[in-house]
């Protein structure tokens, strides 16, 4: 069984720190990229600038689990810069790192069936 798991966050841009977004988002997607397990790491933002939406997809639980570790540093600063309105996970995940995600409100969904190419 397919083993990826993905992680969708909605984000609200907390007033005047759009800027800082930006910055550490750069800092996090320069680090993702050389994430061997890190198949997709995607940052989206609405039109009037006020929502951010990010998608990941890893090869499984203990790729998702390097790149928290890598990104650790920089999560004060963001969260500081964000509210996170909704936290959805999907896959198949280790208990661990299912464990992990609940403990931080994320709701999952399990693989009913589809593919990535």
């Amino acid at each position: 069984m397919d083993k990826q798991v993905a992680l969708h966050l909605e984000l609200k841009v907390n007033d005047g720190q759009l800027e800082t977004i930006k910055s550490v988002m750069a800092e996090m997607v320069e680090s993702a990229e050389k994430e061997e397990g890190t198949l997709g790491y995607e940052w989206f933002i609405s039109e009037d600038e006020s929502m951010v939406h990010v998608f990941e997809r890893y090869l499984d639980s203990d790729a998702a689990a390097v790149h928290g570790a890598n990104v650790m540093p920089l999560l004060p600063k963001m969260i500081s810069a964000v509210q996170v309105v909704k936290a959805t996970a999907f896959g198949e995940p280790s208990d661990e790192y299912r464990q992990r995600m609940a403990s931080m409100g994320a709701e999952w969904f399990g693989t009913l069936g589809g593919f990535v190419r």
